[in-house]
């Protein structure tokens, strides 16, 4: 029967024969208080299950049922009248009603009874994606299923420490670890996140160990292959201070990236999430100029050739030829980075483009570019005596003296004296340029190369002759 309040009784029978004893405890009837729930610990879990909750509550002796949601707890023990501990069942996600019966009933719901099925994390991006073997990283990892987060690890080391922001996301700081990709994974309720792409972290600054090709115009556009080590997750490339405009991470240990415009020597760096690479002579990178000319002196000559043209200009250093027109100087010699000296080759009437060719490419076109070449069939003649002679020279200017005395223009007009002429001299201070034609080929011997249109030479001849030149300038 019902009775107020709760405790023990003994039950008894009454016959005609009398009642029955009420010794031991055979005879015990104890009245109970339904069971109610207080909170539980954890309130979340796996949807997998089997995992612990501790139920906190009263009135728990006694309880014949642990339901979760109304699906049994894989096994419970009674700790006592205030405790059960029992292992969650599998169950989809959600949130559910923990609830205990015993002999009086079972326990209302309450909020503090509510449990939640929480699927596994998931990440699905880290930034940054690398940093130094040393650790210290803050790394944001973002995915889903983060709530209740109760570790984040870095490969197999945990993470120095973790702050749970959101169900999506989590700020972790990365612990110290040897080179090379590891996989960050998150603990929850919900169990430990896959290994996925998204969650690989780089260890190690990038290395440059070479450049091929190391060097390129000034202007930029080109590729350059830069091999090393630890360039995965590489996001820029430096030269110098210009970063590169198209970069490709084809691995851990080889970038091609394109060249932007620059001047000099730059060192080329990589850029990773881990940090930037140190600058070394294997990392070097030189930008060189196209040659250009700003003159030509003179700028015009006979369609023979032979006129020695000074070229001025920049960047003339390595020069490797020298055409006018569509044909190679019969020589040049580099004087310096804005000066070559070059002897004009056969040519026909009319203008031509000089241009000089470096390893870095091909000087343009521009105004101080043109060369003239000048058939004429104006003539002038000198009538030369036996020995010595003082020669005004009137033909083309710059002209080489050889081809001066010969007097090779294509004009038939005109005549040689390169097989009577012992010796010319030009008197420039601080003294005397001579040439000799028997000493063409010994070395130090000539000293004048050249004659100037209006220029005085001193001519002898081992025979009087009648000189005609092309009339210069």
């Amino acid at each position: 029967p019902a009775v107020a309040g709760t405790g023990t009784v003994d039950v008894t029978v009454i016959t005609p024969a009398g009642t029955s004893p009420t010794a031991g405890t055979g005879n015990d009837f104890t009245y109970t208080l339904a069971p109610t729930i207080t909170g539980l610990n954890p309130d979340t879990g796996p949807t997998g299950g089997n995992n612990n909750v501790i139920i906190s509550g009263t009135n728990l002796l006694g309880v014949t049922t642990v339901s979760f949601g109304g699906t049994n707890a894989l096994s419970f023990v009674i700790n006592g009248a205030t405790q059960i501990t029992a292992v969650a069942p599998p169950h989809a996600l959600g949130t559910v009603n923990v609830s205990v019966t015993n002999a009086s009933g079972t326990s209302p719901n309450v909020a503090a009874d509510d449990y939640e099925y929480l699927g596994g994390p998931n990440i699905t991006g880290v930034s940054p994606t690398g940093g130094p073997t040393a650790g210290g990283t803050v790394v944001t990892i973002t995915g889903s299923g983060f709530t209740g987060v109760t570790g984040v690890s870095f490969g197999a080391i945990a993470a120095t420490s973790f702050t749970f922001v959101s169900d999506t996301s989590i700020t972790a700081t990365s612990p110290a670890q040897a080179l090379g990709t590891v996989h960050i994974r998150v603990s929850a309720p919900g169990g430990t996140s896959p290994e996925v792409n998204a969650d690989r972290f780089t260890y190690g600054v990038p290395s440059v160990s070479a450049l091929t090709p190391n060097s390129g115009p000034k202007t930029g556009g080109g590729f350059i292959t830069i091999t090393g080590s630890n360039f995965l997750g590489a996001t820029i490339v430096l030269f110098g201070t210009n970063e590169s405009p198209a970069i490709q991470v084809s691995s851990g240990t080889s970038i091609v990236a394109q060249v932007p415009a620059g001047t000099g020597v730059v060192h080329v760096r990589v850029q990773s999430p881990a940090g930037l690479s140190t600058t070394t002579e294997n990392n070097e990178y030189t930008y060189n100029a196209l040659p250009t000319i700003s003159s030509l002196s003179p700028s015009q000559g006979p369609v023979a050739g032979g006129t020695q043209v000074v070229i001025t200009g920049t960047d003339l250093t390595g020069a490797t030829s020298v055409a006018f027109g569509g044909n190679a100087a019969t020589s040049f010699q580099v004087d310096s980075s804005t000066k070559i000296t070059a002897v004009a080759p056969a040519g026909v009437p009319g203008a031509v483009t000089v241009r000089v060719v470096t390893p870095q490419g091909t000087s343009p076109t521009g105004s101080g570019t043109t060369y003239t070449y000048k058939s004429s069939t104006a003539t002038v003649t000198y009538s030369l005596s036996f020995r010595w002679n003082l020669v005004t020279w009137a033909g083309p200017t710059g002209i080489d003296v050889i081809v001066a005395l010969q007097s090779l223009d294509g004009n038939n007009e005109t005549t040689s004296i390169y097989g009577d002429v012992t010796a010319v001299y030009f008197y420039q201070n601080p003294g005397w340029l001579r040439f000799f034609p028997a000493g063409v080929n010994i070395p130090g011997t000539n000293t004048l190369s050249v004659l100037v249109f209006g220029n005085a030479y001193w001519i002898a001849l081992d025979e009087a002759r009648s000189w005609v030149i092309p009339a210069g300038p």
